[in-house]
């Protein structure tokens, strides 16, 4: 399990050594390496009907980056896929975010997006770039 650690002040603790990371327990403030979804039973939720859970998170990176980014994820302990969106109402298997994205944290920049998963379980997150390869891995648990 990838280690929740505070890379700005302006932001909850992230998971990744970086030069990006992942705001993956956005919603659980006792412990930040688990992301919770909204289960797609939810009338109110994005994934309604879907069957589906999903999740508000960020990307973040250092300002000084500039190469696009290759999001990709699945589960490690079972089958399952994990999905992204920026907007709309289903997820995509992968995800590419372009070098000029989101808003300043001081030293680092960050993407808005949701996370989609079907089961709870342990995931693996995988951030390409031209010059880097991160993976990253946290548990998924609903609400």
């Amino acid at each position: 399990m990838s280690r929740p650690h505070t890379v700005t002040s302006k932001i909850a603790p992230v998971l990744g050594s970086g030069p990006v990371f992942f705001a993956a327990g956005a919603y659980n403030a006792a412990d930040r390496s688990t992301m919770l979804l909204i289960p797609s039973a939810e009338p109110r939720s994005q994934a309604a009907g879907t069957g589906w859970g999903i999740a508000k998170t960020a990307i973040v990176k250092r300002k000084t980056l500039k190469q696009p980014l290759l999001l990709r994820g699945r589960r490690l302990d079972g089958q399952g896929d994990l999905g992204f969106s920026g907007t709309g109402h289903r997820p995509f298997a992968a995800l590419q975010l372009w070098p000029k994205f989101g808003g300043a944290l001081g030293k680092f920049k960050w993407k808005g997006l949701a996370a989609w998963a079907v089961d709870a379980g342990c995931y693996g997150l995988q951030i390409d770039g031209r010059t880097f390869s991160e993976v990253i891995v946290f548990r998924v648990a609903f609400r």
